[in-house]
């Protein structure tokens, strides 16, 4: 994988002194298909970073606007998140809500250098208990999209390598 980055402070916007905004990027050396097939696979994600214990998807859905997945991570309360927004091929967010806090996690693929691609991922609360969420999950937050973006390029860089070596010729 190449570079990696990460904005490790919290970010409080001014019009809103109740939310946090963290964002970790790395790029990985696959093609966008690749990596788009390694990110929506949701519930093989426990495969390849130890962010998740679990991931299912709930009602029989799928990636897609509308769709319910619970994910356990070390550490958290089981959660449900709700995807909001798919753009095939480059992106997905997706919510989960608690009495006082909102999170929001968006994934997005953008184009890179040569065959690669870049992913970042973010993770953004509010509502009363943000301030709160943030100092007492920061490092840790930090740490589960480090593991979560760095766990991801390689999925997709193993996929890309056993699709080329699958290739005739």
């Amino acid at each position: 994988m190449g570079t990696a980055a990460c904005d490790a402070t919290p970010r409080l916007e001014k019009e809103d002194v109740d939310t946090m905004h963290l964002e970790h990027e790395v790029e990985i050396q696959a093609p966008r298909d690749r990596a788009w097939e390694a990110l929506i696979g949701v519930e093989r994600w426990p495969l390849w970073t130890e962010s998740m214990r679990l991931v299912r998807w709930l009602d029989g859905c799928r990636m897609s606007p509308g769709a319910r997945a619970l994910i356990q991570q070390p550490g958290l309360p089981a959660t449900v998140w709700t995807v909001t927004a798919v753009l095939q091929g480059f992106s997905f967010t997706w919510k989960s809500a608690r009495p006082g806090l909102t999170t929001v996690a968006s994934h997005v693929l953008a184009d890179s250098a040569g065959a690669a691609v870049t992913l970042t991922i973010s993770i953004d609360q509010s509502g009363p208990l943000s301030p709160l969420a943030s100092w007492l999950m920061q490092k840790r937050t930090r740490r589960y999209l480090r593991l979560e973006a760095e766990g991801l390029g390689r999925a997709a860089e193993d996929l890309s390598s056993r699709a080329a070596s699958a290739e005739p010729g």
